[in-house]
């Protein structure tokens, strides 16, 4: 590699050797000569080297003898961080670290000081950059990644929420399964040192019921291809949560619904009236969602004309589905009976199926 101002100075045989040739704006006609004559270029050409802006380059390799001018994309860096911006983060990776300091006079470490006023316990702020970034894991799923025992990240978090920075969700998986978000002063601290704070459009349980749904379906094989924001209900203005395409074609729409039933319900029976739709199916975070999902289903079909053409709608329960011994392949395998035999409803460990 060579890199050199005035190319007219150069050997003619250290020109001749270079295989690629980068070329920016040249001012010295010796420098310009040279170019010319080791990149081939015409008078016309050799001209345009002496007004190129910033940026702007010509270019020759062997792949392509003929020169040609790029320009390359402006570069933006941050900012030289402040002297503050440097004292936070210093004290933030100190309080990570395990490390004392010794007296030079008594040759023994001091008693554990006091964390700062707004600085955390190292566990807890383990915890608390986990559940910043990433909402939509269960409290098991978290002592996994941060390689945690329930008794030492219960105890972290307990830290967190008397301090106010983290707050259960509302809601649950089967009134067991329980998902935490930082709350307003959480967030303040989180925005402070930059960390990412995930948010999701639709909250952290129905995130966290799509994703594990999206995981299962897509374990059963390769061949099986998932797809969110999907297109495939776009003539009737809707975008179901997950589109499952089957090795065979199948193609079966997914939806979690959590809160506003009515609503999710009509979208529901309109998606099972989609020609390219083979099957749906409804995903309720517990019992009590399932059966008022199931009301709100019957109301719609109720009041919608018949057809036909309705395809099966299976509802599950996401602390059933979610279970290590639940069979997904008996849910999404073909259904030999026509679909005008699956209105009502019959509970068994598939579900229930209208």
């Amino acid at each position: 590699m060579l890199c050199d101002q005035v190319p007219g100075q150069l050997a003619p045989a250290i020109l001749g050797n270079l295989a690629c040739r980068i070329v920016m704006r040249l001012a010295d006609n010796q420098s310009i000569w040279m170019v010319q004559s080791s990149m081939g270029m015409d008078r016309r050409q050799s001209q345009a080297i002496s007004t190129l802006e910033s940026r702007r380059a010509v270019i020759q390799y062997t792949l392509h003898p003929t020169p040609f001018e790029i320009e390359v994309p402006e570069l933006s860096f941050p900012a030289k961080p402040q002297e503050q911006q440097l004292h936070d983060q210093t004290r933030e990776f100190l309080s990570q670290m395990n490390w004392s300091i010794f007296d030079d006079k008594t040759g023994q470490a001091p008693t554990a000081q006091e964390p700062m006023p707004d600085d955390l316990a190292r566990d807890a702020f383990k915890v608390m950059m986990r559940i910043c970034e990433s909402p939509a894991e269960t409290i098991e799923q978290r002592c996994e990644k941060l390689e945690m025992d329930r008794a030492r990240e219960f105890r972290a978090r307990a830290e967190l929420d008397e301090r106010g920075f983290i707050g259960q969700v509302r809601q649950t998986l089967g009134g067991k399964v329980k998902f935490f978000g930082p709350l307003e002063k959480g967030i303040a601290w989180a925005k402070k040192r930059n960390i990412h704070i995930k948010k999701f459009k639709s909250g952290i349980v129905h995130e966290y019921i799509l994703s594990q749904v999206e995981k299962r379906i897509g374990s059963l094989g390769t061949s099986w291809r998932m797809q969110r924001n999907s297109s495939i209900a776009r003539d009737q203005a809707l975008q179901p949560d997950l589109l499952a395409m089957a090795p065979d074609g199948r193609r079966i729409i997914v939806e979690v619904t959590c809160s506003n039933l009515d609503y999710d319900a009509q979208n529901i029976i309109t998606e099972s009236q989609i020609a390219a739709v083979d099957q749906l199916i409804a995903v309720t975070p517990d019992a009590r969602t399932k059966k008022s999902l199931e009301k709100a289903l019957e109301k719609q079909l109720f009041q919608a004309p018949e057809t036909s053409q309705r395809r099966p709608i299976i509802v599950l329960e996401a602390a059933q589905c979610l279970a290590d011994e639940f069979d997904w392949a008996e849910v999404v395998q073909p259904k030999q009976e026509d679909s005008e035999s699956q209105n009502g409803s019959n509970s068994d460990q598939k579900g229930t199926e209208s």
